[in-house]
């Protein structure tokens, strides 16, 4: 495998909407969710946007949105999307991609949080396996359907640099 890593920008937004899109069933949820073509725009547009690109073998194959958020003098990463082509799945793809975040950005990140749908079992593995700690419950935070809402696991996970 020749994986490459390369910094996200609104150029890229389309990558990624697409890259979702292949998968309907996870397109839905996210678009449920408010990720539109547009909201990846204005995502990769933003001032505390730190995003990260995978390609394997010159084919995008996931990427990892987030926000970097300047508290008391220490910088803490929150994941937005977290997101890998289902046939790169359990491949160590998803931890790379954490890895590569955690050791690349020069503002020395502290801290790793995000919100997982209750539902999404390989998801809330994934940052068990990881060491991320679950510290909260966020109600009716995901729309599953139109006329569904679920909770939302909050985890974090501290970085020691």
């Amino acid at each position: 495998m020749n994986k490459n890593i390369f910094i996200l920008n609104k150029k890229n937004a389309g990558q990624c909407f697409r890259l979702i899109s292949n998968n309907s069933l996870e397109s839905y949820f996210f678009e449920l969710n408010g990720w539109s073509k547009k909201q990846y725009f204005e995502q990769l547009s933003k001032k505390n946007n730190f995003s990260l690109g995978l390609i394997n073998n010159n084919e995008f194959i996931g990427f990892i949105l987030g926000d970097l958020i300047n508290l008391e003098n220490e910088i803490e990463y929150e994941i937005l999307i977290l997101y890998i082509s289902k046939r790169y799945r359990k491949k160590g793809n998803a931890t790379y991609l954490l890895e590569i975040l955690k050791n690349t950005n020069s503002k020395r990140i502290k801290k790793l949080f995000l919100e997982v749908a209750i539902s999404n079992q390989p998801a809330i593995n994934f940052y068990l396996k990881n060491n991320f700690i679950n510290y909260g419950i966020r109600k009716n935070y995901f729309f599953i359907s139109k006329d569904y809402k679920e909770n939302a696991i909050l985890f974090s996970k501290n970085i020691n640099q």
